[in-house]
């Protein structure tokens, strides 16, 4: 890295795994002594099978899991052509989000 960074998890990912990134990137610029600024997001998401392209470009919703408004701004301008519904919350509501969405098709799926 040499300037500010936005990294994006699009993965389930366990919880606290935003933090655990964090962590990772900002002890490796202080072993390198840089002192740069980055942001983690969490932007979960939710494709079925066989209509992920359609998912991608026509999605239900969008979820940004985010710590603080400079990242929240870029990342609703990013979805800004996206004509959908784009829900902010802190990082680990967006991982647990992911995992609450897959309870849910699971549980639709079984009965």
């Amino acid at each position: 890295m040499n300037e500010y960074k936005v990294v994006v998890q699009k993965s389930t990912v366990p919880v606290g795994t935003g933090e655990k990134a964090r962590e990772v990137i900002q002890y490796e610029l202080d072993k390198r002594n840089k002192n740069l600024q980055f942001d983690i997001v969490s932007n979960p998401e939710f494709l079925k099978e066989g209509a992920a392209i359609k998912d991608f470009m026509e999605p239900d919703r969008i979820i940004i899991g985010v710590g603080n408004e400079r990242i929240t701004e870029i990342m609703e301008e990013l979805y800004k052509p996206f004509m959908c519904p784009v829900v902010v919350m802190d990082i680990p509501s967006a991982e647990m989000t992911k995992y609450a969405a897959n309870s849910m098709l699971g549980t639709r799926i079984s009965l």
